[in-house]
């Protein structure tokens, strides 16, 4: 960390006793014999120094940029940020945004020898402008130049829940013979706008039947081999009979260029592949941030979500399994935000499958990921299945030797609620109402509440890191292997 800069910063002063605070916690958070025994946040399995261990996290930062929703990050917050990323050697970062100022003052707080590799910005309404990041401490760790972003094949790819859907640049005309009564669900909601009554999000609305779709200008029916043909008295040549046609499958509707369709879908956020090594472990770790959605159970959304993590195990399994040239010897490792609900949810089930497994480290920790503590939304993982890696001779593994979770708002950003005898909320509200006010004079800002408790976390992150502690040194596992001990 290069703290420098505080000496003349403005506001040096109170950033600095919030770092002592902080890395006094941080301290007490990652050396065990300062750990109580009782703290839920960490696990302790022992035994080796910090040069013998990779120190592996996952973080979503929330909105990631210069600005967000709620305005401009205070240094304070890229000062907390940096130093709680210090005690890493290897992190996968979530929610960066396409404005890559923030990243960049971050790194440089880091220092020289902190380096980084991003994905570019996934277009697209559900992509909502993110990059992947993995930050990295090239004295601890190196990348092994082999990265990537997860696409799926054609005959892998997500089947969308909401069926086809069809747009065009030009309008669509629907009709119907008779009038009918288009009904809004019981369960959509509504809000009062200009004296209307108006729908607060996007509704679904089941058709009657008998509608007819005035189709646009180039459409063209494409009809398979072997379909029946009839040739007329003038010689022209026709399918079909009384201008009524049935498309089953096989038969299909081709739209011009300015009509689009989804049915079958890539991920929302376009997973990162990135191989590393630190010591003697070679990884190849996979970053993601899954498709929200719906947090409804049953829902569509909460369908594709669920269908998103499990074509990610798939994918990256069959990957590990067969071990091309570029992945050998490498543990194959998917981290990041899943969105996971719950421990015994179907989405903890598809991040379960094609033998990944969770570190027991991350099981026992009984709170959730985000700040409220009730969701388990960030989630470390690995491949567990057989591989040509596990052939005689290779001594490597995954050896899990500590995991945890870091709450920092414990330290930082504190509120009246958790801390009324030391909270910084009554300090840092003036500084939230002039910088909100700032973003809505400026057009940036589209925040609909003024709470500190929300405010914050577009400081910090409703998000808390997730870390483990990996095994990399395997000198005396190799000696043995060598002199038959």
């Amino acid at each position: 960390m290069l703290y420098g800069k505080l000496k003349d910063h403005e506001s040096g002063q109170r950033i600095a006793t919030s770092l002592k605070r902080l890395r006094d916690a941080l301290h007490a958070h990652f050396h065990e014999a300062e750990i109580e025994e009782d703290d839920p946040d960490h696990a302790d399995h022992g035994g080796l120094g910090t040069h013998d261990v990779c120190r592996m996290a996952t973080w979503n930062l929330r909105e990631f940029a210069p600005y967000n929703k709620f305005g401009e990050r205070l240094d304070d917050a890229y000062y907390f940020i940096a130093e709680i990323l210090s005690h890493f050697d290897l992190v996968a970062l979530q929610e960066v945004r396409g404005d890559m100022g923030a990243m960049r003052k971050l790194c440089k707080l880091l220092g020289p020898t902190w380096s980084h590799i991003a994905t570019d910005v996934t277009e697209g309404s559900p992509g909502n402008g993110e990059r992947i990041v993995f930050l990295f401490n090239r004295s601890k760790v190196w990348f092994r130049d082999i990265a990537g972003e997860l696409t799926l094949p054609s005959g892998k790819k997500i089947q969308d829940p909401f069926g086809l859907r069809i747009q065009s640049e030009d309008r669509l005309t629907l009709q119907y013979v008779d009038p009918v009564d288009l009904l809004i669900p019981d369960n959509a909601g509504l809000k009062t706008k200009g004296g209307d009554q108006v729908l607060k999000s996007r509704t679904r609305i089941r058709l009657p039947k008998g509608g007819v779709l005035d189709l646009p200008d180039e459409t063209d029916l494409v009809v398979p081999s072997g379909t029946k043909v009839e040739v007329l008295a003038d010689g022209r040549r026709r399918i079909g009979r009384d201008r009524i046609f049935t498309v089953d499958g096989r038969e299909a509707l081709e739209f011009p260029t300015s009509v689009t369709g989804e049915g079958l879908l890539q991920f929302a956020r376009t997973p990162y592949l990135a191989s590393f090594q630190c010591g003697w472990l070679k990884m190849m770790l996979c970053s993601v941030h899954i498709y929200y959605g719906d947090e409804a159970e049953q829902s569509e959304g909460m369908e594709r979500r669920t269908e998103e993590i499990r074509k990610l195990t798939e994918s990256i399994a069959a990957r590990a399994k067969k071990e091309n040239d570029s992945d050998v010897d490498n543990f194959f490792f998917v981290l990041g935000d899943f969105n996971i609900v719950g421990k015994n949810h179907a989405t903890m089930d598809a991040l379960l499958s094609n033998d990944f497994v969770i570190p027991e480290g991350i099981q026992t920790i009984p709170a959730g990921t985000n700040v409220k503590r009730d969701r388990y939304y960030d989630q470390i993982a690995y491949w567990n299945g057989t591989s040509f890696r596990n052939r005689p001779g290779n001594v490597t593994s995954v050896e899990v030797r500590r995991a945890g979770i870091f709450d920092f708002f414990k330290h930082v950003y504190r509120m009246d609620d958790d801390d009324p005898g030391g909270a910084d909320e009554a300090a840092y509200t003036p500084l939230m109402n002039a910088k909100l006010q700032e973003a809505r004079d400026a057009g940036r800002s589209s925040a609909g509440s003024w709470r500190y408790s929300d405010w914050r976390t577009y400081q910090m992150s409703d998000h808390l890191p997730m870390w483990v502690e990996l095994k990399v040194d395997y000198t005396d596992e190799f000696l043995d292997e060598l002199t038959g001990e």
